[in-house]
């Protein structure tokens, strides 16, 4: 079973914005370890919207740490999503 169509946002103004986005995160991630709910990290993206804060983001998969790809578009509930510095 997988924790499919879960998001996670956060206003990232400073490097500490980005911390604890990153802490919100590791939290997430322990809850889906507690429920058995496995994010599939593959499927995990991060999206930029309207900054351009220098940011990467890790998710722990059975003791590795993998780096979450960057998008510049998403199509959510049918809906494309893009940055606003795009439109």
């Amino acid at each position: 079973m997988f924790a499919d169509y879960t998001k996670i946002w956060c206003k990232i103004i400073t490097e500490e914005d980005s911390l604890s986005l990153l802490e919100d995160l590791s939290k997430l991630i322990s809850w889906s370890q507690t429920w058995r709910l496995r994010f599939h990290p593959e499927k995990c993206k991060a999206m930029h919207i309207g900054h351009k804060v220098n940011t990467q983001y890790e998710m722990d998969d059975a003791g590795k740490s993998v780096q979450l790809v960057t998008i510049k578009e998403e199509k959510d509930l049918g809906i494309y999503i893009v940055p606003s510095w795009t439109t």
